[in-house]
């Protein structure tokens, strides 16, 4: 087999491909013993398993594309993962670091070798990096769902965490930092507090009357009682700040030391803990202490339940109990009605439910809660809470209160936009609800757009109707165009878009909005048709008036044509295509958009649609057209980026000359292609004369 021509280079990697997806490790190797370069798919062949394999590609493998690479630093990492210590360390040899992040796109946040050895508690692996030279006292950051912590941490700080005592131990003897900080504590002391037994451990390496004061013996002394606190305070040679009784109070309701929590406030330090981050209360309510009493003792020492979101967090409890005590005390108006709104929110039960709320209404909070950006109704319907939402209208609660001007809903737009819109909705109309609203000033909609929008209505089309007939216009107020036509479209309701273009409802269909689905540039009703290839709504609007080659949108815009050019390839797109081309007069060599914009030839060619691009060059279509001015393409740079070696050379039989902005010919696709692993496009590239 000779591998010399581009095509012969996209056959061998379409075969690898194939290999290393069905683990064929012989025909990996009949592939290598031809000369086909196997570096780049290196950590897929390792993760075959084949030892003897991996060993002798890694043996050919180009130094320079596993050195610092992500590559490498991946392959470094299983092979300490699965314990491949002699391929772990002629990485090592070859400039790949010991302390490579396992995911180079979120820097800081990525785990090194050492990191997830600890989190495995393995060992040797730890072992045999730490020998290697792994950096012990590295700080890691929080991540989402990556780890528990809410703040930067060492490896030595997450072992303690962990309860991984011989790894403790081990990073001890590499000279791991115990006096680092975790979880914005000193190591030392949170582990005094949290982790007694690995405490001793850390103890036991420190220098005799090195670790100084610690809360945790505050805490101690207080268990014991108020002549042991006395005595321990007494006897330090500082003075023991408030502060520091008031962290000692609230450690004390963290670790559920209730005699300890007494003593303390017997002892005279403040309930409200004016010094902490948190009030002891706001502590006291978390759910891991809800029930041991501490809120109750707390209220007997005359803690102040005033303080902002105390209300709400209780609430969130359901305990009633609770809540009732707290109501007897002063807290504003304003904390009672956001009270009020959050013993709303959640399903039937949860989060308070009705009793908390009638005990919050008795209270004398009105229940519209004006002013707020979600009412109680409103929120009642945003959480699908029917139980809830019968229980305000019986008490008064005005149905038809006005959308907050910024995001805000109606009851019954609210609704509309859950999982059980139809339900829920003629629950509201059947007590009066204004189908007809307006939306919002700003990230608003009307009721008719927050159904048609919504995915959970696609069964429901008939319910256009029932909000039609309640008052519900396709138009906004005044006239104004909306989203109602753009959900339509996306629901596949063809008999409801052409009843909603005709009169009387005259939907206005030649406006762009941006979709929820597809943030990034507004769409008409045409182009968000021709993008979902829906052939059937594309011919309803251009026959209800729709321009054909209304323009895109400045970002990420298509025109129809455009919009349809990027489809999968197949007989439908076809069609549609020749409906817009034949039909309909579409432009075949429109703009494209400003930024991250496409001709309809470009679109083919990322599509890698070969019948298409041969179709529209055939009708004139520009094989050299100009990019978009930000993040574009030619035709020819859009199918190197994507691999599309077919399409490369049509489009060079076309006479496509590369980058047509700056004459540097093929430099950019070749970029492109190589950057992407497309390495049998961007010989064909090079081949082409002036190019390199």
């Amino acid at each position: 087999m000779k591998i010399q021509t581009p095509t012969v280079h996209a056959f061998a990697k379409v075969v690898m491909e194939s290999a290393i997806r069905i683990k064929n490790a012989q025909v990996l190797e009949t592939l290598r013993r031809c000369g086909v370069k196997l570096d780049s798919m290196l950590y897929e062949i390792a993760s075959i398993g084949d030892v003897n394999l991996t060993r002798r590609v890694l043996s050919d493998a180009d130094p320079a594309c596993l050195g610092r690479t992500v590559l490498g630093a991946k392959l470094f990492h299983h092979f300490v993962f699965y314990q491949q210590y002699d391929f772990a360390q002629s990485l090592l040899a070859i400039g790949v670091s010991v302390d490579a992040r396992f995911d180079q796109q979120h820097g800081v946040y990525s785990e090194t070798a050492l990191y997830s050895m600890v989190r495995r508690n393995d060992i040797e692996g730890a072992r045999f990096l730490l020998k290697a030279g792994a950096s012990v006292n590295l700080y890691y950051y929080p991540i989402h769902g990556a780890c528990f912590f809410s703040s930067q941490h060492t490896v030595l700080g997450y072992a303690v965490y962990l309860r991984h005592a011989e790894l403790v131990l081990l990073l001890l003897e590499y000279e791991a930092d115990m006096f680092l900080k975790f979880e914005g504590k000193p190591l030392l002391e949170w582990a005094a507090l949290r982790r007694r037994s690995i405490f001793e451990l850390l103890k036991k390496k420190t220098e005799p009357g090195s670790i100084g004061f610690l809360l945790a013996d505050v805490v101690d002394a207080a268990n014991r009682g108020s002549h042991a606190l006395a005595t321990y305070i007494a006897g330090q040679p500082e003075i023991v700040t408030p502060h520091q009784l008031e962290q000692a109070l609230e450690e004390s309701i963290i670790g559920n030391h209730f005699m300890g929590a007494i003593t303390l406030l017997q002892h005279g330090v403040n309930p409200n803990g004016p010094t902490l981050n948190a009030r002891p209360l706001a502590t006291a309510l978390h759910g891991d202490h809800i029930d041991n009493g501490f809120v109750e003792l707390l209220l007997e020492h005359d803690a102040d339940v005033g303080h902002a979101g105390l209300l709400e967090k209780l609430v969130e409890t359901g305990r009633q109990d609770l809540l009732e005590r707290f109501l007897t005390r002063h807290i504003d108006l304003e904390q009672r009605m956001d009270a009020l709104v959050a013993a709303c929110s959640g399903v039937d039960g949860v989060s308070g439910g009705i009793g908390s709320v009638a005990t919050i209404i008795r209270s004398g909070v009105d229940i519209d809660t004006p002013g707020l950006p979600r009412n109680p109704l409103q929120t009642a319907a945003w959480y699908q809470n029917e139980s809830m939402l019968l229980f305000l209208i019986k008490q008064g609660a005005n149905v038809n209160a006005p959308a907050y001007s910024n995001g805000g809903r109606t009851a019954l737009q609210a609704a509309l936009r859950t999982g059980k819109p139809v339900k829920l909705a003629k629950m509201l109309l059947r007590h009066g609800a204004d189908a007809s609203a307006p939306p919002a000033m700003l990230d608003g909609f009307t009721a008719l757009e927050a159904f048609c929008n919504n995915a959970f209505a696609a069964g429901s089309p008939e319910f256009c109707d029932t909000l039609i007939a309640a008052g519900a216009t396709v138009n906004r107020p005044c006239g104004r165009p909306g989203s109602v036509l753009h959900g339509v479209i996306e629901r596949g309701w063809h008999e409801v878009l052409r009843r909603f273009l005709e009169p009387p409802h005259n939907g206005i269909n030649n406006h762009m909005w941006y979709l929820e689905s597809d943030s990034l540039s507004p769409f008409t009703p045409t182009q968000l048709a021709a993008s979902l290839g829906d052939l059937e709504a594309v011919k309803i609007l251009l026959d209800h008036g729709a321009n054909v080659n209304e323009a895109p949108g400045d970002r990420f815009g298509r025109t129809a044509l455009q919009a349809a050019s990027l489809l999968p390839p197949g007989p439908a797109k076809m069609t549609l295509i020749h409906h817009l081309l034949d039909d309909r007069g579409a432009d075949i060599n429109a703009d494209a958009a400003i930024q991250c914009g496409i001709t309809a030839l470009q679109g083919a060619a990322i599509a890698g649609d070969f019948k298409l691009a041969e179709l529209l060059i055939k009708r004139g279509a520009d094989v050299n057209a100009w990019p978009s001015f930000e993040d574009g393409r030619t035709a020819i740079e859009a199918a190197a980026e994507h691999g599309r070696l077919d399409m490369v050379q049509l489009l060079l039989n076309a006479e496509a000359v590369g980058d047509v902005t700056r004459g540097e010919g093929f430099k950019f696709a070749i970029e492109l292609a190589e950057k992407n692993g497309h390495f049998a496009v961007a010989s064909l590239l090079k081949g082409q004369d002036g190019t390199v």
